[in-house]
């Protein structure tokens, strides 16, 4: 089972590789269209501070990479490219091509059309932003050049055995550890750049979904009723301002997983301190070791997840955990 891991800095790539990496993504974040298009033009859904700088950096991201035979993907997920940001979106991809990164990884159908037409060469991931909710999905994709998947983050276990044993031409991914989200990946139209679009000021961080947000009706008539508004109101006011579900896991499903067939996992982050990327990698490397050495039920596996959590972590689970 292969280990896909973020980064954003060039001096982290050798650690992380040599902390149990197998695969390495990342983004690039050139200031020039942002500027010429506005905040529309982001290339992925990550800003500055996620991203590398410059094509200069992803060149030498793949230098260090070939040396160890570790494939880069170029991370461009985001999900409404219009067809005047095309040129900007292509001008990354020669330059990725130029530099020898791997795979692209997309979400948005109009591009993945323009991909088809264009014949770049470069392999087609799709991102979670995809929702590849069932097996349908999965071929519509593939019929547009994918030649891997990653899950939703909120996909049942079941659901991802389901998937891959009806899809055996496609290489799947799920999403192990962090950056957790309430909302559908691929039905979330909110801005992640806010530090970018505030100046780096944005008290809560890259994420719209973090801002405090009032609620009122357009609707004068009340054809709800008093309580019917009421409810409808707190629902909603209760689904923003509940706790962020920042760092979910989903190492113990790994066995799972393993078993079902699932060709690698995720790590999510790439804005993350490079300490806690080589954490996290060295975690998910160290129990996915514990399938080759020890042949345990998923009891017994659970155990020795959560022992070797405390020996990376120093800490215990913290009980939100993806695929529950």
């Amino acid at each position: 089972m292969k280990i896909l891991a973020p980064v954003n800095e060039v001096y982290e790539t050798e650690a992380l590789i040599k902390a149990g990496a197998n695969e390495i993504y990342c983004g690039v974040f050139p200031k020039g269209p942002v500027s010429q298009f506005g905040y529309n033009a982001f290339p992925n859904t990550r800003g500055s501070k996620g991203n590398l700088k410059s094509y200069s950096h992803l060149r030498e991201v793949v230098s260090i990479c070939r040396s160890f035979s570790v494939p880069v993907f170029l991370t461009l997920n985001g999900s409404g490219y219009t067809q005047r940001l095309y040129p900007m979106i292509f001008k990354q991809i020669e330059n990725a091509k130029r530099a020898g990164v791997g795979a692209l990884i997309v979400v948005d159908v109009g591009l993945l059309l323009a991909l088809k037409k264009e014949k770049t060469g470069l392999d087609i991931h799709i991102g979670t932003g995809g929702v590849s909710f069932n097996s349908q999905t999965v071929k519509f994709y593939e019929d547009l050049g994918a030649s891997r998947i990653v899950l939703p983050r909120d996909a049942r276990v079941d659901e991802v055995s389901g998937i891959i044993k009806d899809n055996r031409s496609v290489k799947f991914e799920a999403i192990i550890l962090r950056s957790g989200c309430r909302y559908v990946d691929g039905l979330c139209w909110f801005s992640h750049h806010l530090e970018e679009i505030f100046g780096g000021s944005s008290s809560k961080g890259s994420f719209a979904c973090r801002l405090e947000y009032g609620l009122s009706f357009l609707d004068k008539k009340q054809r709800r009723g008093k309580n019917g508004h009421s409810m409808l109101r707190s629902n909603i006011l209760a689904a923003f301002r509940a706790p962020y579900f920042s760092d979910p896991c989903g190492v113990c499903r790994i066995k799972e997983f393993d078993d079902m067939g699932l060709y690698g996992v995720k790590i999510t982050g790439r804005g993350h301190q490079t300490k806690q990327k080589l954490d996290d990698v060295r975690f998910v490397r160290s129990v996915i070791s514990l399938l080759d050495k020890r042949k345990t039920g998923k009891k017994d596996f659970g155990d020795l997840v959560m022992k070797t959590r405390r020996q990376i972590y120093g800490a215990d689970c913290n009980k939100s955990c993806y695929y529950p």
